[in-house]
């Protein structure tokens, strides 16, 4: 069961963040499930990253708990844009629940987040884990 809805999950999360409206007003269409490619990389962009998934199911019924990685990342000087970036992430994947092709979203949480400097401070980056609960049914 491990993987089986990790694909749904990710699309799901992918037609969220790329069509909420508030996250569009503050970066555009600039949501990844991969880096951006060549050198043309937006000022501020959402990349879905790395997953960690975990068989949760039972006799009865199949199920898996996945922690999801969502970056945001900008070239602003202070954190202050990447906050708000990342807060709207939050509020997005936490508000009405997303629907999966394939199972069923029990829950979706945040978890933690870590903010810090790259190259050398020309870039900010905040590491957001979300924890999903989801039921193959």
């Amino acid at each position: 069961m491990s993987l089986a809805l990790s694909n749904a999950l990710q699309a799901a999360v992918y037609q969220r963040l790329s069509s909420h409206a508030v996250l569009q007003q503050l970066i555009g269409p600039a949501v990844f499930d991969q880096p951006p490619p060549g050198t043309d990389i937006p000022e501020t962009f959402v990349m879905i990253g790395a997953e960690r998934v975990r068989d949760r199911s039972a006799v009865d019924a199949r199920a898996s708990v996945h922690e999801l990685e969502i970056v945001v990342e900008t070239t602003e000087p202070r954190f202050a844009t990447a906050k708000a970036v990342a807060a709207t992430v939050a509020e997005a994947l936490e508000a009405p629940p997303l629907t999966l092709a394939q199972g069923h979203l029990v829950s979706i949480g945040f978890r933690s987040a870590r903010a810090r400097r790259l190259s050398g401070g020309q870039r900010r980056r905040i590491a957001m884990v979300f924890r999903a609960f989801v039921e193959d049914v």
